[in-house]
């Protein structure tokens, strides 16, 4: 979060950078953030494959409270929080996407397009004999849904 907030005050410009706070510097004006990011870890080690037969036994997201499991397993001593290095997972984007080779381009036959074209306008079947009474646009029925 620290390199992203440092991003951000470089882009804002000086005086509104100096507004943005780093929750790393100022955790008093995050509060629950630190938890939340414990917790958030703690959901990513539990997370695995269920299978469908179990599936009636799990409880549902909206069933639990992952904060208070994290707590539990904290004070189980089953998980323990270790802070890790931002940086390290996160690797820049190239600007630019690379070149794609001769090979990866896709040739467009033009023939082919032309048949495909026609094939489909060929299915599609307009009826020149359209009763304008027979239309219906009361913008209110049409606005109802």
């Amino acid at each position: 979060m620290s390199r992203v907030v440092g991003l951000w005050k470089e882009a804002a410009g000086e005086k509104i950078g100096q507004s943005l706070a780093d929750p790393a510097q100022y955790d008093n004006l995050f509060p629950g953030l630190k938890d939340a990011v414990k917790t958030q870890h703690f959901l990513e080690k539990q997370s695995h494959p269920i299978p469908a037969a179990a599936a009636a036994s799990v409880p549902g997201n909206h069933d639990r409270n992952p904060m208070e499991e994290m707590h539990a397993a904290e004070a189980a001593g089953t998980f323990l929080y270790a802070t890790q290095e931002e940086d390290s997972e996160f690797v820049d984007a190239p600007q630019q996407p690379p070149p794609l080779s001769a090979s990866a381009r896709v040739t467009i036959d033009q023939a082919q397009l032309e048949r495909e074209l026609e094939l489909d306008l060929e299915k599609v079947r307009i009826e020149d004999n359209v009763d304008p009474n027979d239309l219906n646009l009361d913008e209110e029925e049409l606005l109802a849904d």
